[in-house]
């Protein structure tokens, strides 16, 4: 006995209609259950749409790890660290970091498809390259320059480096100066109210006092 298609069948027909087959269909989803139903490229994991945003993306990290990297080198030139090896250490590590970006060539970014066209490389994020630039910029922020230890209790920590002779960068440091002001003159403007209110109750007793022995004479 022929049974006829449920919904379930007929929904699955429908999802890989129009020459789209799992091994085929564009990987991206927003992860709620929505996948994109283009095709992919041949040899890719995504559609034409799709590969380039991410290209975009991926252009993006690059330019805000090439402008760390620079931040880091200047933070690294300014600041004094005791002993004298850390900065040797964080020198090599920067020089480590310009070779590994400039020893790639051109070639580990386009290379040419049967159809004549140049497309950008997928794995890009996940070459040697990239990790060892990754690690050389980590091991900069968190051990060779000494970091502000401003934190919230929450997790986060002032990535800013420390100045010279103190624990905390200088956006820190002046705050917390401000702030041992404002106690200062608090605790001062506490004391003198203090004073005077000690002073009448003392004089409001003396007065007591005064008239009591007259009342006695």
């Amino acid at each position: 006995m022929n049974s006829s298609p449920d919904a379930k069948d007929i929904k699955m027909a429908e999802k890989y209609t129009n020459n789209s087959s799992p091994t085929t269909r564009c990987t991206r989803t927003n992860g709620r259950g929505w996948r994109c139903s283009q095709q992919c490229f041949s040899g890719y994991r995504m559609c034409e749409h799709h590969f380039i945003a991410s290209k975009g993306c991926r252009k993006k990290k690059k330019n805000k790890n090439k402008n760390s990297s620079i931040r880091h080198k200047e933070a690294a030139l300014k600041v004094k660290i005791a002993p004298s090896n850390a900065t040797k250490v964080v020198q090599r590590e920067l020089k480590n970091v310009g070779n590994s970006r400039t020893s790639r060539k051109w070639s580990d970014h386009f290379f040419t498809k049967d159809d004549d066209f140049e497309w950008i490389s997928e794995v890009m994020d996940n070459t040697e390259a990239e990790k060892k630039i990754r690690m050389a910029e980590n091991t900069i922020n968190y051990s060779t320059i000494a970091r502000c230890i401003r934190s919230n209790g929450k997790g986060w920590r002032c990535s800013e480096p420390s100045v010279a002779g103190h624990t905390m960068c200088e956006h820190h440091c002046a705050l917390a100066k401000n702030g041992r002001r404002r106690d200062r003159k608090q605790k001062k403007k506490k004391k003198k109210t203090e004073t005077l209110l000690q002073n009448e109750l003392r004089n409001e007793f003396n007065k007591k006092q005064k008239m009591a022995k007259q009342d006695l004479e």
